[in-house]
């Protein structure tokens, strides 16, 4: 219950809406309020009463006034509900043929006959006092604008912070990537342009005079080759995808039979440097 309600005892303040065209209520937000189960049956009542306005002359647009709510569930969806915009006397004539034995009828009735008896006065007022409600509602909807303008300011402050630290985080990944390039880029040099086999990276990397199949242990307990089913030593797929390496499937060097054969590029060389410092 909001102060509204603890001060005039009705909840029917604290559903009041208001703009320039003046006060209005959401027959949607209605419903329970004035005791009905279901909005099938107030929106009955609502029709009733909207033919009862007719009849006696008046505008049902004017009191009672089909519109569109918009609904939003727990998911997060939003989905469109008919709704009627009513004025107290809307609201009024709607009620007529609801059970007045209703405590909720009854307290509706007497809400809105002393609303309507209220705004009846209020058009008796001096202009003066009308000037200033005008004035007032005019200072409210300021505030309101004003808010909403704060609102804005603060998700615009939230994003530029958010934009802030991304910056922050690419420049230090750029800065690391830069740093990795010079290292591969110092490298080349020693290591040649040409891709080089088991047998020659062996002693690149080494610098020991180190066989070509002690060379390969070491690489397939790294997880950079791998023996396939016909004993051939093959780089694994993710060397290939990043360039570190490459296979080719062509002829023995004694030209007796086609194999598999590996090579690494200079980016895989300065990989496989880095890993012999760093096991070594």
């Amino acid at each position: 219950m909001n102060d509204l309600t603890r001060a005039t005892g009705s909840p029917f303040d604290a559903l009041r809406h208001e703009d320039e065209r003046g006060e209005w209520w959401s027959a949607r937000e209605l419903v329970e309020p004035v005791g009905y189960a279901s909005w099938q049956k107030f929106s009955a009542a609502i029709e009733r009463g909207r033919s009862a306005i007719a009849l006696d002359g008046g505008s049902p647009e004017s009191e009672i006034n089909p519109t569109v709510k918009i609904a939003v569930n727990a998911r997060g969806e939003r989905r469109k509900l008919s709704d009627f915009r009513m004025t107290r006397e809307g609201v009024y004539a709607a009620l007529q043929g609801a059970d007045p034995n209703m405590p909720e009828i009854a307290a509706a009735w007497k809400y809105f006959r002393v609303r309507t008896r209220q705004a009846e006065q209020m058009a008796d007022l001096d202009p003066d006092l009308k000037v200033m409600r005008d004035l007032v509602f005019g200072i409210q909807q300021v505030r309101n604008e004003q808010d909403a303008l704060k609102r804005k300011q603060l998700e615009l402050d939230a994003r530029q912070a958010d934009l802030t630290v991304r910056q922050d985080t690419l420049a230090e990944d750029v800065k690391e990537i830069s740093a990795e390039l010079d290292a591969v880029k110092a490298l080349t040099p020693l290591v040649g342009s040409d891709e080089m086999t088991i047998r020659d990276a062996a002693h690149a990397v080494t610098g020991q005079d180190m066989g070509q199949n002690t060379f390969a242990v070491w690489l397939r307990e790294r997880k950079v080759l791998f023996k396939d089913h016909n004993g051939f030593n093959r780089p694994f797929q993710a060397w290939v995808e990043r360039g570190w390496a490459i296979e080719s499937y062509e002829q023995a060097q004694n030209g007796t039979r086609m194999c598999w054969v590996t090579r690494f590029t200079a980016l895989g060389i300065a990989k496989l440097n880095q890993m012999w410092s760093d096991g070594n």
